[in-house]
């Protein structure tokens, strides 16, 4: 029996009426399983991560002063997250995770060129502060404005302890003077490499 004289019959009992159309399948999207998700986040993060260890061993074997190299590769590193935000990371799994990868390391080559400069700890607070603000307006990724104003508003406490409080017992920045040698902060950031760069 076809689908016209299963309507015809059913017309005739006063059920349906005749021009009564059935619908039609709508096609749904095929969803790709949580196991390759995970296996492809995870091939992101390790392509990304052994980006950032080249990018390391060719800073570190510049020399530590030449602090304008971490500087410029991790500037390189944003502009790229944010371009791959702006075109395949909302379409691509693996695009997408690799650009937050490719952030954080970013992040952290900009904190340790500050820290290797002159300005040391104070530069990369500021600096940070800035750079965690650009980021929150030009990577369009929810979960990454969202770790990026974490880190802009630790930041802004951070820098405002080591502008004001430098010189009392109760601030960070005085406590951190009385640390071992060679001790990096705890204070949960990608960038706090920066800070101990800058301190030491």
């Amino acid at each position: 029996m076809t689908a016209g004289e299963l309507q015809g019959m059913l017309s005739e009992r006063g059920l349906v009426a005749l021009s009564w159309e059935w619908p039609q399948p709508t096609a749904q999207a095929p969803t790709t399983p949580w196991y390759v998700q995970a296996m492809i986040g995870f091939g992101a993060w390790l392509a990304g991560l052994l980006f950032i260890v080249f990018l390391s061993i060719v800073t570190m074997s510049s020399g530590r002063d030449r602090w304008e190299t971490p500087l410029v590769l991790g500037v390189l590193l944003c502009v790229t997250t944010g371009a791959l935000f702006a075109t395949i990371a909302t379409k691509s799994l693996f695009a997408n995770q690799i650009a937050l990868a490719l952030s954080f390391g970013g992040q952290t080559g900009i904190a340790v060129g500050l820290g290797m400069s002159d300005g040391g700890a104070k530069a990369v607070l500021w600096g940070m502060l800035l750079v965690e603000i650009a980021l929150v307006f030009a990577v369009n990724n929810r979960y990454h404005r969202f770790l990026s104003t974490i880190a802009a508003v630790v930041a802004w406490a951070l820098a405002v302890d080591e502008l004001l409080l430098k010189d009392s017992p109760g601030g960070w920045a005085f406590s951190m003077k009385f640390r071992r040698p060679r001790r990096a902060p705890t204070y949960p950031c990608p960038w706090s490499f920066g800070s101990w760069f800058g301190r030491h």
